[in-house]
């Protein structure tokens, strides 16, 4: 895409740390607050000997939330999440398509940008109300 965007990765190995943990995390959370979009991959996916036999509903996907990011990519396949999340909440992304397919897809996304931004941003709100209720 030829859209001057930008996409900004972290990594971190804890065997050879360069950066603070915190400056790291602090940097994440003001590029992801920034973002329109985020890549979401459940654990399942990126890593299955991790995962196991959970499909864990970890950190990022409330960050994401939280942040009012259009989350890219495919929920884990826990039941709560719909729950914690609702429906809809992850642009399902389909690389195993093709390339070709993916960029297709990725075009299409950009053109839908401001109605997947809107309804991200309704997701966070409802989400919210579900998050503190079961803190509550």
């Amino acid at each position: 895409m030829s859209e001057g965007l930008y996409y900004d990765f972290t990594t971190h190995d804890f065997s050879a740390t360069t950066a603070e943990p915190l400056a790291l995390y602090r940097q994440f959370a003001w590029h992801l607050s920034h973002s329109l979009f985020t890549f979401c991959w459940p654990v399942e996916v990126t890593d299955p000997a991790r995962a196991g036999d959970l499909s864990p509903i970890t950190c990022r996907w409330f960050e994401a939330a939280a942040a009012g990011a259009v989350a890219l990519g495919q929920p884990p396949g826990n039941p709560h999440f719909r729950a914690f999340f609702g429906d809809n909440s992850v642009t399902v992304l389909t690389p195993e398509a093709g390339v070709n397919a993916l960029l297709h897809q990725l075009e299409i996304i950009w053109q839908e940008r401001f109605e997947l931004s809107a309804r991200a941003l309704k997701c966070v709100r409802n989400s919210a109300r579900v998050w503190i209720g079961q803190i509550a």
